[in-house]
């Protein structure tokens, strides 16, 4: 079978590339030009642990092109994983996603075999049927007859995204009938490396699965940050503590649960503000994403708090991690990138590290920022140390590190052995009793 994947961005490409790696021949399409001529020679910016080597593996599996109509004429199956931009009101546009339809259903009119198109990129509930009308509309072609379409989001997450591409907890398929959606069902079941339950059903309930999905999970890391607020103010209280027997309930689970900043990122708020405005709009109770969403902002706030509380005296900060997550250099929502601007803002002065992310960084901040690009650097020169971002680099901080000058080292995720700190550290993490 032959593959297109329209989209090369932070999941079209591994997506694309892992396809390959099974022995499909992939079209991987898009818009950019500069992308395209760089998967040619095998090359790719987007920092995605083991994507490089893998587009270098299987280079010949791929044909890289920016003419869609080409791809879908020599395809069989086509997944669509263009960005759907959150709107004013919270809902995510579908525009680069018609587009690409549009495209498509121009390849379709001249079709004579059953062509399937997967819709990848998330979208709110009602969006496939437009989709699957517009298909119809321009390609002359009846959907079930002609050409199936089905919506099939991903779960990954960024720094991962190869390994969870391959190993999927379970595969949602939204189907326009049942031969569409036996036809994924098939592709998923040669492509994955597991055996991943299948959950397949009507287009908006597989919508409406997508984005539940992601806000549950967003409700349970504001739970654990509400846990971690309380704990500060319980003699004796430690997040960790509670939290690891929380999750020890298999009603509940150990993932996510952990006190710590504010979840960020391109997909988590994102999801949660889409998801009251479908609750606004459906007239129904949508208290529970809101007082997740209100948590959230809390969390950086009481964060942002802190520090400023401590730069009162003009003591230099030094934040640690930018990227939202570790093993990404993804800055978008970040806890240090919010706490960045707010420190700009009160003409605080900065120091800046991040083992993956700087670049993008600089692209937010020119270069008007002390970017420092070892750890040791950034800790020496700041009198205030925060870690915004968990990355295992910063475990391994030693004490020699920190000189004879008296520091405060803010850690959210309490992912330092106070044990190894020197004494000249005034050691602050979250969700710890600030009380005897």
């Amino acid at each position: 079978m032959k593959i297109s994947v329209i989209g090369l961005g932070k999941l079209g490409l591994p997506l694309a590339a892992t396809i390959a790696s099974r022995n499909f021949l992939v079209y991987g399409v898009d818009i950019n030009k500069e992308v395209v001529n760089n998967l040619k020679k095998g090359k790719t910016f987007l920092n995605e642990p083991g994507l490089k080597n893998l587009i270098k593996k299987f280079k010949n599996n791929l044909a890289p092109t920016d003419k869609t109509e080409e791809a879908v004429i020599n395809s069989e199956m086509t997944f669509v994983i263009t960005p759907t931009p959150s709107k004013k009101n919270g809902y995510f546009s579908t525009q680069y996603v018609q587009a690409a339809v549009r495209d498509i259903a121009k390849a379709l009119k001249s079709k004579k075999n059953y062509h399937l198109v997967v819709i990848v990129s998330t979208v709110m509930p009602g969006s496939t049927d437009k989709i699957k009308k517009l298909l119809e509309k321009e390609s002359g072609k009846v959907c079930g007859r002609d050409f199936g379409l089905c919506y099939n989001p991903e779960f990954i997450a960024l720094g991962s995204v190869i390994y969870n591409l391959l190993n999927p907890d379970f595969i949602l398929i939204g189907e326009s009938d049942q031969t569409a959606g036996d036809m994924l069902q098939k592709f998923y079941q040669k492509y994955c490396d597991n055996k991943p339950k299948f959950a397949r059903m009507n287009f908006v309930n597989a919508e409406l699965t997508k984005i539940s999905v992601n806000t549950y999970i967003t409700t349970k890391i504001s739970y654990a940050n509400m846990l971690c607020e309380i704990c500060e103010q319980l003699p004796g209280g430690d997040v960790d503590a509670v939290t690891a027997a929380l999750g020890l309930d298999s009603r509940i689970g150990q993932k996510y649960l952990k006190g710590g900043p504010a979840f960020g990122g391109p997909c988590f708020p994102r999801d949660n503000i889409a998801f009251i405005s479908l609750a606004k709009k459906t007239k129904t109770n949508f208290h529970i994403p809101l007082a997740t969403h209100k948590t959230n902002v809390r969390q950086t706030e009481r964060l942002v708090k802190k520090v400023l509380e401590f730069t009162k005296n003009g003591l230099s900060v030094g934040i640690l991690g930018l990227s939202y997550k570790p093993f990404t250099d993804v800055v978008e929502e970040s806890f240090g990138m919010v706490l960045a601007k707010e420190l700009i803002s009160k003409k605080v002065n900065i120091y800046l590290h991040d083992p993956l992310a700087l670049e993008n960084v600089k692209k937010v901040f020119n270069n008007s920022m002390n970017y420092e690009s070892n750890i040791k650097s950034c800790i020496k020169k700041s009198q205030i140390l925060v870690i915004a971002t968990d990355w295992p680099e910063y475990k391994g901080i030693k004490k020699g590190w920190f000189g004879v000058e008296p520091k405060i080292l803010i850690d959210p995720w309490r992912i330092i052995d106070v044990r190894l700190l020197p004494k000249n550290v005034s050691y602050q993490p979250f969700g710890i009793s600030v009380l005897e």
